[in-house]
C-alpha cells in the first residue's frame, strides 16, 4: 500500500505544482504520512483517518501562514501610481472634444485628458496628474496658487 500513497503524493504534488495556491500540497504531505504509516499499520482504514486527519490539520493551520509569507503584494510594475499627483509637461495640445494630448511625466510619454470636457489645455501648458485611466492620463492644468 505504501506505493499507492507515494502515487497519490506525487499526483497531490503535481496538481500543486499546475495550480500553485498552497491547497494540494498539504494533501501530499498528508499522503507520505499515510505511505509512513502504511509500513507499520497494515489497516487501510487507519491510513485514510492519519491521511485526512494530517491533511486538514496542516491545510487549517499552515495556509494563513504560507498565504502571508508569500503574499502576492500588489506590485506596480509600471510605477503608475508614483505618478498621479506629479506635474507633466503638455507636448502636445489636449483637447478632450478632438481626442488629442499627450504629456511627459519625467521620461514617460502618455495620452492625456483633460477633467474638464470644455477645457483646452495649450502645449508646453503644466498640468497635475490626477488619475491614470488604461493608457492615458487624466490630467488638471496646474494654476499658478498651487
Amino acid at each position: 500500500m505504501a506505493i499507492n500513497w507515494l502515487i497519490i503524493a506525487v499526483l497531490f504534488f503535481v496538481g500543486e505544482l499546475v495550480c500553485p495556491v498552497f491547497f494540494l500540497f498539504w494533501f501530499s504531505v498528508g499522503a507520505l504520512v499515510a505511505m509512513l504509516l502504511s509500513l507499520v499499520v497494515p489497516s487501510i482504514t487507519v491510513q485514510i483517518i492519519v491521511f485526512l486527519v494530517v491533511s486538514v490539520i496542516l491545510l487549517i493551520f499552515m495556509k494563513p501562514l504560507t498565504n502571508k509569507l508569500f503574499k502576492n503584494k500588489e506590485k506596480d510594475e509600471l510605477n503608475t501610481n508614483g505618478t498621479i499627483g506629479k506635474t507633466a509637461v503638455v507636448i502636445k495640445e489636449i483637447d478632450n472634444l478632438k481626442g488629442t494630448g499627450e504629456v511627459k511625466v519625467g521620461s514617460e510619454v502618455w495620452r492625456a485628458v483633460s477633467d474638464d470636457d470644455s477645457k483646452v489645455i495649450p502645449q508646453d501648458a503644466k498640468v497635475i496628474v490626477l488619475k491614470i485611466d488604461g493608457v492615458k492620463v487624466i490630467v488638471k492644468e496646474e494654476t499658478e496658487q498651487q
